[in-house]
């Protein structure tokens, strides 16, 4: 049956598994002798029924009635004829899940665990849950047919099923349950068991349908009898025996719960565990939810007498708080006596939603749930400041949420180790808000910017400032030992914090304000017994003592302040009553000049002057915690600098601060002060509010090492070269940033150093003086930049280790990350293969190009390596067709500027045969270059070797051509090289012709006595070009033989040359040609269409006048360039133009007839000329002579490779 998705018409109909047993009503005894005993199809449906009337043909329409009641049949009376076992009634317990009539009335007297109606057939596993008639019968969670208790299939005739479990269940049985969407959560809304990372479990877990104990014992919630399951209590696969509960269950009855969990510690032995675990909540932790019993355990120190009803304000009541969870935590909040007095002293329902305990008030939904649990909820933000330098809420050493289970205080009510910074979470930048009040901010701004650089407040400019490290004001000079000096070596931790006031110290207008109220107002500590600070210091009350400012006297040095000495103090000043100690003289004045309580302009001075009066033992972004006014509003503080009396300005004749603001005290001559911004401290004598200065040495001793760091630039972040890594040969740029804070420059005999290390191995090779990119800056404070450029070229390691080094004048060594070592990396350079340039080695590696089967062929390649690397033990090869052959050095030439390689190799292998060349370096690094490709060589066959063209270069010929520029009916001449090997010159008139534009014409050779063909023998074909345009033209040859030529010249369509429509000049004239250039020039002024005069090669003994506008945009050309062609005249100029303008002017050689006999070359009087391929020289004459004149500040000259 267990794969069964239908009722089985061969099983016995007596099934305790499923409390079944034989029929009662003779309506289902089985009428065929061998149906009987079995669940046969006609058990429950009449073949013979009415399909009108009831179209199932179920045995029990609702028109019967059913004998043992007398009322009519109902739809689950088919049902539970036969499984009546489990149709148990009247003994106080709920064994088998209910059948409702209305659904939806049952669900809306129990909104807290139903569904208004069941949710099924959607994304989730619930299956195809039906109410029939608005009813819950067996067929809403049982299918008859078709049914294999699995949600992911469709339970129907037509339908793939999988193998059941004999349930027939419309939705997921118990093997194969979804936790979060199981077939019990179409209508119930109880949350799975478990946490997500918990292992949770679905409902059928523990819970079953039809779960009737038969010896009687109740089992009001269904509950199985075992359970197989990992259990948190072994973490193996264990089977548990359940026992079942009464309803309501009795005080301490939980061995359901404790079959599978252990007690826990903090358990009321008179509870249930339901009562704090509610099932509608999956038993999540909080009384159901509800809120009730929470605060009897939670909330309070062991013992407090807690308010039941949770909310403020807080009424002490009758019963003593157990103490439970987290008791510290919570009791910091919610109490106020005496071990509690730091805490705000709320209660319940300001943080939590009392109505969903333990979940918040509000927050962020993050997993939709509909609740807040810690990590989601808001409520803590606005007292514990997330934002700022310090996060509130997650820091991992101080932030709230993560510190709540374990506490921040000790017993003693101090702070944790570890935890000293907690203050500083709620006084930072971001400040804590408690009340609407912001908490002072005594951590200033640790990122952000102020006068000495980058980062101020506590725990940088003030008492917190981490041991070893120096402030900056100070350039570098060591404070004071016992830093850092933490919240609770000063403060009273244990004493109330919060209490609504912006300002708790009060001085009440009265020098006689007892000075506990100042320890109390700030939460000082008794020294030795006795009260810290005496504020207000009544005059004429506590003489000048260390008494007196107990708490500052416990680290500091009073000697300065107690007597008159000059040595032991910075703060020095020169004037008309001699150089004073004004620490002294400020601690001596028996005047009430000053207001603690911070009402300074306007309020009442009550105390003498103390030291933190002008002092901020928090830190501010004056020198020496000088007071800027910002932790108490009364901004602008006191202003006070240091100067260099070489590298500050300051005019004492304004206000103005000295220029720069950061000279540190290191490399100080003195003080700059404007007094007058005191009275915001103070009610003073001093009313000068233009800056004054008062030279002092410092009684510190200032020598400080001179640093160097990455100059920050562009590519000198976090190194001192760039680029970092390069083909060796190339240009490195190592630059450092130098700074002295007694401003002691790297001069002699001070200096500033790169040290390059060629091998890497520690030691430098090489030592280099820097340059300071700005030869006249000579203030070292902030840092000065030194560079230097070298060329660096891999000598054996690839990485070239660098550190810098300097020295200032006093001596002093400077210290910093670039005075480490750290490498550059040279990048192997491939080396490169070429042609070595040589005769007949130009354009390839190999002669001859062709030649006879057997015959020698002469490979050359060049080997060149930037890096100066020969090639590897395997040489230099040519592979031939596949075979590899080593070549020969040919000379001792270095590697690095190249080096020929050759050797001659006899083929046998006729035809066109690849050949290309191979090398590696030393390094393995394969060579690169044309040679490294394919190319070809022929190997002929012994009977004939065919012939080949190539070019015969000339003046004004190239390419087979002279010219490859002319003019309609003007003579092209074309000649080309026969060549063949065999020696023979071929007999036929057609052995060799030129092809131009498709027309063929024989050539006739050039030297009829030379019948040795193999050195080259010239043949040519002379012919005019009658049409404009471009013709292409290409070579052909045969030898007696038959065999083809080859060669360049054979390329078609690859060759060409120009004819033009223009002028035709030489010196032999002749029909349709001009003897001079003016002529030709003349016939192509206005209105001539043709423009362009086309020059041939000789000797032109005349003056070129080019005269008024009807002159404009000719273009005067010679065919064969400045090397055949030239104009020659004594006299004023050569070439002359006047009121001409696009005049070209292309390929003369334009001088005089004698030595300098003429004065211009070409002159122009306004217009514009172009001067293209000319050589105008021999233009000396002494008078006006030169080569080019602009006769006109209108003229315009273009001259262009000439």
């Amino acid at each position: 049956m267990a794969r069964q998705t239908s009722h089985n018409w061969i099983a016995c109909d007596c099934n305790d598994s499923a409390g079944a047993a034989a029929p009662v009503s003779r309506y289902f005894y089985g009428r065929i002798a061998y149906s009987r005993g079995y669940v046969a199809c006609s058990r429950c449906h009449n073949p013979h029924g009415f399909k009108e009337t009831d179209p199932t043909l179920l045995k029990l329409p609702p028109t019967v009635t059913n004998p043992e009641d007398g009322e009519p049949y109902g739809p689950e009376d088919l049902c539970l004829d036969c499984h009546r076992e489990w149709n148990v009634t009247g003994n106080h317990g709920l064994e088998t899940h209910p059948l409702v009539d209305d659904y939806a009335a049952v669900a809306a007297t129990r909104a807290g665990w139903l569904k208004p109606l069941p949710e099924s057939g959607g994304d989730g596993n619930e299956g195809d849950i039906r109410l029939l008639d608005g009813g819950v019968t067996c067929t809403s969670c049982h299918g008859i047919h078709h049914t294999d208790s699995d949600s992911t299939t469709c339970d129907d005739l037509g339908s793939s099923m999988n193998n059941a479990d004999g349930r027939i269940l419309r939705a997921d049985g118990p093997e194969n349950e979804c936790v979060d969407n199981s077939l019990c959560q179409a209508c119930h809304t109880y949350e799975k068991h478990g946490s997500d990372d918990g292992s949770p479990i679905g409902c059928m877990v523990c819970h079953g349908s039809h779960e009737h104990d038969s010896s009687g014992l109740p089992n009001y919630f269904m509950l199985k009898k075992q359970v197989t399951l990992v259990t948190p209590k072994s973490g193996v696969e264990e089977t548990v025996n359940l026992n079942y509960t009464s309803y309501p269950p009795p005080d301490n009855f939980n061995l359901v719960c404790l079959s599978c969990h252990n007690m826990p510690g903090a358990h009321d032995v008179g509870a249930s565990c339901s009562g704090c675990h509610s099932h509608t909540d999956g038993f999540g932790h909080g009384s159901g939810g509800s809120g009730v019993g929470c605060v009897e355990c939670h909330g309070h120190d062991l013992g407090t007498q807690y308010d039941p009803d949770m909310m403020l304000p807080y009424s002490a009541g009758a019963q003593a708080s157990q103490g439970r969870g987290t008791a510290q935590s919570h009791s910091t909040h919610t109490e106020v006596d005496s071990d509690d007095q730091r805490g705000p002293g709320i209660y319940c329902d300001s943080c939590h939603d009392t109505a969903n305990f333990p979940y918040f008030k509000s927050g962020t939904d993050g997993n939709g749930d509909g609740k807040y649990d810690l990590a989601e909820t808001d409520v803590c933000d606005t007292c514990h400041s997330p934002g700022g330098s310090y996060d509130g809420l997650d820091d991992a050493a101080v932030g709230a949420k993560v510190n709540w289970e374990t506490g921040i205080y000790a017993g003693d009510g101090s702070l944790q180790s570890g935890k000293e910074k907690w203050c500083a979470t709620c006084h930072d930048e971001s400040p804590s808000v408690v009340e609407s009040i912001s908490a002072p901010n005594v951590i200033g701004a640790e990122e952000g910017s102020y006068i000495y650089g980058s980062g101020w407040g506590y725990y940088k400019t003030g008492h917190g400032l981490p041991a070893g490290e120096t402030y900056a004001s100070k350039g570098g000079i060591e404070s004071v030992s016992g830093r850092p000096i933490e919240c609770g070596e000063c403060h009273d931790l244990s004493t109330a914090h919060v209490d609504g006031l912006a300002r708790t110290f009060d001085d009440v207008n009265s020098s006689d304000t007892d000075p506990s109220m100042y320890r109390q107002g700030y939460r000082l500590k008794l020294v030795d017994g006795e009260e810290p600070m005496q504020i207000p210091w009544k005059p004429g009350s506590q003489p000048n003592e260390p008494d007196t400012y107990k708490l500052c006297a416990e680290c500091h040095n009073t000697r300065p302040f107690t007597g008159g000495a000059k040595d032991e103090t910075n703060f020095i000043s020169t004037s008309s009553d001699g150089t004073r100690n004004r620490h002294y003289t400020h601690m001596i004045m028996n005047s009430a000049w000053w207001s603690p309580d911070y009402e300074v302009l306007g309020g009442v001075n009550t105390s003498r002057p103390i030291c933190v009066t002008c002092h901020n033992v928090h830190g501010s972004t004056q020198l020496a915690m000088v007071r800027d006014g910002k932790l108490i509003g009364q901004e602008p503080g006191l202003k006070v600098w240091y100067y260099n009396d070489d590298t500050t300005l300051v005019n004492e004749a304004n206000s103005d601060p000295p220029d720069p603001e950061d000279t540190p005290l290191a490399a100080s001559d003195g003080s700059v002060r404007r007094a007058w911004t005191s009275r915001y401290l103070c009610n003073h004598c001093h009313s000068n509010n233009n800056t004054i200065k008062e030279p002092w040495s410092p009684v510190q001793e200032t020598s400080v090492a001179p640093t160097l760091e990455w100059s920050g630039e562009s590519g000198f972040t976090a190194d001192g070269a760039n680029p970092d890594s390069g083909p060796s040969g190339s240009s490195y740029a190592f630059r450092v940033k130098y700074a002295d804070l007694n401003n002691e420059g790297p001069v002699a005999p001070g200096y500033i150093n790169l040290l390059i290390d060629a091998d890497n191995d520690g030691v430098a090779d090489a030592t280099y003086s820097l340059e300071g990119i700005e030869d006249g800056d000579v203030n070292y404070l902030n840092g000065k930049i030194y560079s230097k450029t070298l060329t660096l070229t891999k000598t054996g390691s690839s990485s070239i280790g660098y550190k810098f080094a300097a020295r200032d004048e006093t001596g002093l060594d400077a210290t910093g990350q670039p005075t480490n070592w750290s490498t550059v990396t040279l990048l192997n350079n491939a080396p490169v293969l070429a042609w070595t340039d040589e005769e007949d080695y130009e354009s390839d590696g190999v002669n001859p190009d062709r030649g006879a089967n057997g015959s020698d062929f002469t490979f050359r390649v060049l080997y060149s390596d930037a890096d100066g690397e020969c090639p590897d033990t395997d040489g230099v090869d040519v592979v031939v067709d596949g075979t590899s052959y080593e070549l020969t050095q040919n000379d001792g030439a270095s590697c690095a500027t190249g080096r020929i390689y050759y050797q001659p190799v006899t083929l046998g292998t006729t035809g066109d045969l690849d050949y290309h060349f191979l090398a590696r370096d030393a390094a393995g690094t394969a060579a690169t270059g044309e040679p490294t490709s394919p190319h070809t060589v022929t190997v002929l066959g012994t009977s004939n070797n065919p012939p080949s063209l190539a070019w015969a270069p000339d003046t004004c010929r190239a390419e087979g051509v002279k010219p490859a520029y002319g003019a309609i009916g003007a003579d092209f001449e074309f000649v080309v090289q026969y060549t063949d090997p065999d020696g023979g010159c071929p007999a036929a008139a057609d052995a060799v012709q030129v092809t131009i534009d498709g027309s063929t014409s024989n050539m006739v050779e050039v030297d009829s006595g030379d019948n040795d063909c193999s050195d080259g023998k010239l043949y040519t074909y002379t012919t005019a070009l009658s049409s404009v345009g471009t013709f292409y033209y290409n070579f052909s040859a045969t030898d007696d033989g038959g065999a083809a030529a080859f060669g360049e010249p054979t390329a078609v369509s690859t060759y060409q040359v120009e004819v033009v429509d223009a002028y035709k000049v030489r010196p032999a004239g002749g029909s349709g040609w001009y003897t001079t250039i003016q002529a030709g020039v003349d016939a192509a002024i206005d209105p001539s269409p043709v423009k362009e005069v086309l020059v041939y090669e000789g000797d032109y003994n005349e003056r070129l006048n080019l005269w008024t506008g009807t002159y404009s945009n000719i273009e005067v050309r010679s065919v064969c360039g400045p090397d055949a062609t030239t104009m020659r005249y004594d006299g004023n100029e050569v070439v002359f133009l006047q009121n001409v303008s696009g005049v070209v002017i292309d390929g003369f050689d334009i001088t005089s007839v004698t030595a300098d006999g003429s004065l211009t070359g070409v002159r122009s009087n306004s217009g514009s000329v172009t001067i293209n391929d000319c050589r105008i020289h021999g233009h000396h004459n002494t008078g006006r002579g030169g080569a080019i004149v602009a006769g006109t500040s209108t003229s315009i000259f273009t001259v262009t490779n000439s």
